[in-house]
């Protein structure tokens, strides 16, 4: 992989363990193993909104959407809301809000 530029050298003090695991279909996925650096991954904090207020500030709204991020890394709710609170600033509770209903299993 080297060799033909799909990866190169690194001198980050951390690195993560990577498999190739073969598929059903006998394709390759491949798999990175984030634990140990998710263990030194300073913690986003950003307060995510309650369900409850969220409804509530929605009465009488016409227009909804919902995206769904099936996986993520150990900071992605905090990140997800912090960074959409910045993006739509001007717009926030005037006709946008922004949830994150990190316990979903859909």
């Amino acid at each position: 992989m080297l060799k033909i530029g799909l990866i190169r050298p690194s001198t980050s003090p951390f690195s993560s363990l990577v498999l190739l695991v073969k598929k059903k279909d006998s394709t390759w996925r491949f798999c990175t193993d984030y634990r140990a650096l998710n263990e030194v991954t300073i913690k986003n904090r950003f307060p995510i909104p309650t369900i409850d207020n969220m409804l509530d500030q929605l009465h009488g709204a016409s227009w909804f959407t919902k995206l769904d991020l099936r996986a993520g890394l150990c900071n992605t709710p905090s990140t997800f809301q912090a960074t959409m609170n910045n993006i739509f600033s001007p717009y926030l509770r005037k006709f946008v809000l922004v949830f994150f209903d990190q316990n979903s299993n859909l």
